[in-house]
């Protein structure tokens, strides 16, 4: 009877086991669906609030030439610049003139030196950003499912991939055999860290390439294909972003190469699948050489704007098109056949820019110049002021001691000449150089009170607005006065010269002002003689 009763008590605490742990998985269940559904509602009762007016996609673009940049805005995009700092014209200052939360777009042009020696940079005063966080920048639009779009150089490094957060692209080349990049570690242990290859996109010179006709980004690549400088982008698809491993799928080959064995990605798609009706997108496409922008132009007309639709203010229905009233399509005849022209005449302007450039490029060379090229500089600038200029070194035979850079005259005046520059501020040496030029012009021809000019590059790496003023000293003035001497600040004769050109001053007025005014020209002078 006990036996009976025991088994009797322990079935009864099974079921009763079984109901509490049955309870506490459906009060586990209950409580999930509880908080969704108070997450759904939050979502419900957040509303979104424009501190600005501003139209979608919001595009920013990296590393691109005006000319481009003006070709997506006549195709009707707002675009913002942002400079990395690579490239001559910001050459060591990065900029990123919008927050990194108001992207929807990203296009970078990936080149071999974008992010080599990045956080040596300093900021541009057009950042709106601290620093140089194109990493964070990239990953922003990625999770929040926008469209980073990499426009990949041929001789780009896949690290440049791996500080944007990209991780195991390119291939390891051995022997023309292409082994994924994630392999380096193995093929270092087999045959030794100096003899492994390190990660490359290696050029794909075939005839033939294969396209996923499934992706609409294909038909485009297809477009420009011959244009392209294709690329091996990754043989396997193990691409990780930020170390965090991407599924299969959601890496898309949209082209590939036609090798038998180890086929290569030639234009590579990375889906963000996190469970939202939003995913971003990173496109990884070869430099399309002078049909670049246009690819890209077609990309956010045909791909971008049909499968993110919710980065576009206005809503997508091409084949309306189609169907617009006939003084629309008037409307829009006109306005193309306007920007056709608009196009022209900026090209026009753009090609007389360079060549006005390039004829006044010695303007450039008197605020960064050194040693002869800065000389050379000068020597344009006096001869635009209407002197005649001597070269002092194209006269004394070699072996004979150094005398003045340049003897200038015009009508009755006639100055002596010496030409310094220095990354520093303007010393004492400087004068006694060119006194020195000028005790020896006096004792060989006899005479006295010479003129000279003695025109200073100093603090060549700072912006003309914050370099000091020089030779403040009343005596240093006092001596300047005495031997008959005009230092002048190279930025001042700049100014001088940008004056004439823009009629504030004559011909005359310029060279009077070296003539009569001193003994020290700065550009305070010149701005405190302006007003």
């Amino acid at each position: 009877m006990k036996v009976w009763v025991k088994k009797w008590l322990n079935f009864i605490l099974r079921i009763m086991e079984n109901f509490l742990s049955f309870f506490i998985q459906i009060n586990t269940v209950m409580l999930i669906l509880k908080l969704v559904q108070e997450r759904n509602v939050y979502k419900q009762m957040i509303k979104p609030v424009a501190l600005v007016e501003f139209e979608m996609p919001r595009i920013l673009t990296v590393d691109f030439s005006l000319k481009s940049i003006d070709k997506l805005r006549i195709a009707g995009y707002s675009v913002k610049d942002a400079q990395t700092g690579s490239l001559e014209s910001q050459k060591g200052f990065f900029s990123i003139p919008c927050s990194i939360n108001d992207v929807d777009i990203l296009l970078i042009h990936l080149r071999p030196e974008t992010f080599h020696g990045l956080e040596l940079r300093k900021k541009s005063k057009e950042s709106i950003e601290e620093s140089p966080c194109f990493n964070a920048l990239t990953m922003e639009v990625w999770n929040k499912g926008g469209v980073v779009v990499l426009i990949v150089d041929g001789d780009v490094d896949p690290s440049d991939m791996e500080y944007l957060g990209i991780n195991n692209t390119g291939v390891l080349n051995i022997n023309r055999r292409y082994i994924p990049s994630s392999f380096l570690k193995v093929a270092i242990d087999e045959i030794g860290k100096e003899k492994a290859p390190l990660p490359t996109f290696p050029e794909y010179k075939g005839n033939q390439i294969l396209l996923d006709e499934r992706n609409s980004i294909s038909s485009i690549y297809n477009r420009y294909a011959t244009k392209a400088d294709q690329r091996v982008f990754s043989v396997r698809k193990d691409i990780k972003i930020n170390g965090a491993e991407i599924i299969q799928s959601c890496q898309n080959w949209v082209v590939t190469d036609d090798r038998s064995t180890d086929r290569g990605c030639l234009c590579l798609e990375i889906e963000n699948f996190n469970g939202k009706s939003t995913k971003g997108r990173i496109l990884l496409v070869p430099h399309f050489n002078d049909k670049t922008i246009e690819f890209i132009i077609d990309l956010l007309n045909e791909d971008i704007k049909k499968n993110e639709p919710y980065l576009f203010s206005k809503p997508n229905h091409d084949w309306l098109e189609k169907y617009l009233p006939y003084p629309v399509k008037i409307t829009n005849q006109h306005r193309e056949e306007y920007l056709e022209e608009a196009i022209k005449k900026v090209q026009m302007f753009e090609e007389e820019s360079k060549n006005q450039h390039e004829h006044f490029f010695w303007m450039d060379i008197l605020l960064t110049g050194k040693d002869e090229e800065f000389a050379a500089s000068v020597s344009a600038a006096l001869k635009f002021l209407g002197f005649d200029v001597i070269d002092m070194d194209k006269t004394i035979p070699d072996g004979e001691r150094k005398r003045e850079d340049f003897r200038i005259h015009y009508d009755q005046y006639f100055a002596l000449v010496e030409v310094k520059s220095t990354e520093r501020g303007a010393n004492e040496k400087m004068i006694q150089d060119l006194q020195t030029h000028i005790n020896r012009y006096m004792r060989e021809f006899k005479t006295t009170d010479v003129p000279a000019l003695l025109i200073v590059n100093h603090s060549i790496k700072l912006d003309p607005q914050y370099r000091h003023d020089f030779y403040k000293g009343s005596d240093i003035h006092d001596r300047l006065a005495d031997n008959y001497i005009t230092a002048i600040d190279s930025v001042f004769l700049h100014d001088l010269c940008q004056g004439v050109l823009s009629g504030v001053h004559s011909l005359e007025q310029g060279r009077m002002k070296l003539i009569c005014e001193g003994p020290v020209l700065s550009l305070k002078k010149m701005l405190s003689t302006a007003t």
